[in-house]
């Protein structure tokens, strides 16, 4: 309520309830000099220091509240099982209460959000204002800082080193602007320094249930989403998809018999993963972190004796070499469950390691800074990553072929030998599953067309069986596809029915935007309507039964994309930095080496860096170093 005020000063933030006397007091005064003055405290140790549970009162909500202990053995945060039934008794019922103020948690975050935005930001810094070619700002439409700096460091890979001697950059100029669009005089002494994209971010959302609102959205969502709407175009004039496209190769070796297989899968980006263990700084951030508890239980009076430069210390968060990061992309990784052909499809472990098979002319790296946390919210790591100006990736290369020695999988010869011994007696009588085996799987989870051709292929041999059959096909391309009917032709004379009616479903974009709005990209839609002859109910289970492994299920549909190989030597020219505790808020930054120069890119502000943050970024661009060098 608003009028809870300390019982001793008379301040009203900052409020935290004596559960046991009814005090309400102000909080203790933070490290920083922010906060209260300390009268719950005060409160607590003229009492004799017999009561020590206190919640902050503007936290209180129908799932808890922030509750401290003054106790010496505790000085922390605890939990209070009957926090309701506490509360009930000062009159407050809990059920009613809504959230006015930051949690503990909260509070922190914020004074790391604090020195992440500083450096990125680079505030205080006396910036050069940069102007002219390839120095002009985005104006921020609302939320769209994102699309502003995927578009600024993807730049860096389109643009013509020339573009006034560029013909298909002076055609887009003359043909569009100029003769459909019409140019607007200037004054002679007028320099456009920021435009505003809105006209392209309506043509590049259009459709989409996120990147069509005003909401704040995942940098590379949008990048992905971006090439996917090029490739989708066929832009000849726009050589981007095919800039960012390599192959990564797992190769699986089964913990039993040692066979082998090989499946590569296209990408446009990589994804690290950040391994804090790996930091080489641990034991000072866990000396940072214990001054900081100890400066937060400090009262009001024993703050003045704590010795912080200008009032405030740096934050240390824990710093992870980027080396560690390859080195948990390409290092073995255990699967469990994993059904091997050569042990007859039986369930065992396998180890998987992956590496590149193509190296693109321009690598897009995104350092996952975000995880789920307990309660399913995505919450931001803060860690600094060391990224060097040079990399290089050759060690990283996947070998040219199977290593001497290595047995491979027997993956598709004893498919096609029982497709072969099946076909003559399906041929004469096609097997009818049987509709109790059908419901029995179908309530395992899995569609029911599957189902019907596991039930089939068994000849009703039973559940179990039909079980095994359903698990080892399950990236059949016609695996949800309806059985033929008794009597009706041959699969190879519907085949042109099919084809045709896959071409339809291409071109469906309402079927399209359903998906999507399951959470699906376009291309990946295209392609499940594709595998489904253009029904969309079939479409739906055939994205959700390639979850595990969906980018190459789309590859094998569409057909594999053309790729640029070369040398796997980069240098970094860009990366994207993300302010905010998670991608759903915040706001984006670009900063781009160009002519040996850093730039800074805050949307329509661009300036000269002086301290690029290169250990705080979220996307990297690298472009490929020459052979010689």
């Amino acid at each position: 309520p608003a009028d809870w005020r300390c019982d001793e000063t008379g301040v009203t933030e900052n409020l935290w309830l004596n559960l046991s006397t009814g005090f309400i007091g102000s909080g203790r005064k933070n490290w920083d000099g922010s906060g209260g003055n300390g009268a719950a405290l005060r409160h607590f140790e003229a009492g004799g220091r017999k009561y020590p549970l206190v919640v902050k009162l503007g936290t209180i909500t129908p799932h808890g509240a922030d509750v401290y202990s003054y106790a010496p053995d505790e000085d922390d945060m605890v939990e209070d099982p009957g926090l309701a039934q506490h509360l009930a008794h000062w009159g407050i019922d809990i059920m009613q209460m809504e959230k006015t103020e930051k949690t503990m948690s909260e509070l922190q975050a914020d004074l790391n959000t604090g020195y992440e935005f500083s450096r990125i930001t680079e505030a205080g810094a006396a910036l050069v204002p940069l102007a002219g070619p390839g120095h002009t700002g985005l104006i921020n439409l609302g939320n769209s800082c994102y699309m502003n700096s995927v578009l600024q460091v993807g730049a860096c890979a389109v643009a013509p080193a020339d573009p006034s001697n560029d013909l298909p950059t002076q055609l887009a100029k003359c043909l569009l602007r100029a003769m459909r669009v019409g140019l607007v005089p200037l004054p002679d002494d007028e320099r456009v320094t920021a435009v505003r994209p809105l006209s392209f971010k309506s043509c590049v959302g259009r459709g989409h249930p996120e990147f069509a609102s005003g909401r704040q959205q995942d940098a590379a969502e949008y990048f992905t989403h971006l090439l996917e709407l090029v490739r989708g175009a066929d832009l000849g004039l726009l050589p981007l998809p095919t800039a960012f496209r390599f192959n990564l190769q797992d190769r699986v070796q089964c913990g039993e018999s040692g066979a082998v297989s090989y499946k590569r899968q296209p990408h446009s980006l990589l994804m690290l993963q950040v391994p804090l263990e790996a930091a080489t700084n641990s034991e000072a951030v866990a000396e940072y972190r214990d001054r900081q508890a100890k400066r937060q239980r400090l009262k009001e009076h024993g703050a003045a004796v704590v010795v912080v430069a200008e009032g405030e210390e740096e934050a240390v968060l824990p710093r992870v070499p980027f080396d560690a990061c390859l080195q948990r992309f390409s290092g073995a990784e255990v699967v469990e469950d994993y059904r091997s052909a050569a042990l007859g499809g039986r369930a065992t472990t396998a180890t998987k390691t992956t590496r590149f098979a193509s190296f693109p002319p321009y690598l897009i790296m995104q350092v996952n800074r975000y995880f789920q946390d307990k309660d399913w919210t995505l919450k931001k790591m803060e860690v600094l990553v060391d990224v060097p100006d040079v990399i290089d990736l050759e060690p990283l290369r996947a070998p040219a072929g199977p290593a001497p020695g290595e047995v491979l999988q027997p993956e598709q010869q004893p498919e096609q030998q029982q497709q072969q011994q099946q076909q003559p007696a399906a041929a004469a009588q096609p097997a009818q599953p049987d509709p109790a085996l059908v419901a029995g799987l179908v309530d395992m989870g899995f569609g029911e067309a599957a189902c019907a051709r596991a039930a089939a292929a068994v000849s009703n041999a039973g559940l179990e069986a039909a079980m095994e059959w359903l698990l080892a096909h399950l990236e059949d391309p016609d695996i949800n596809d309806p059985l033929p009917a008794p009597g009706a032709a041959p699969a190879a004379a519907a085949a042109p029915a099919a084809a045709a009616a896959a071409a339809a479903a291409e071109a469906d974009p309402e079927k399209v935007s359903t998906l999507a709005g399951m959470g699906f990209s376009e291309e990946h839609a295209k392609a499940a309507l594709q595998a489904c002859s253009g029904s969309l109910e079939r479409a739906a289970d055939w994205l959700f039964n390639h979850m595990d492994d969906l980018d190459t299920a789309v590859a094998k549909v569409r057909g594999a994309a053309p790729v640029v190989d070369g040398p796997g030597r980069y240098e970094l020219v860009g990366f994207i930095s993300h302010m905010g505790s998670n991608l759903a808020c915040g706001h984006y930054v670009a900063h781009i080496k160009k002519d040996g120069r850093w730039a800074i890119y805050n949307d329509e502000k661009v300036a000269v860096s002086e301290h690029p943050p290169r250990d705080l970024g979220y996307l990297y661009l690298f472009r490929r170093l020459p052979a010689q060098q």
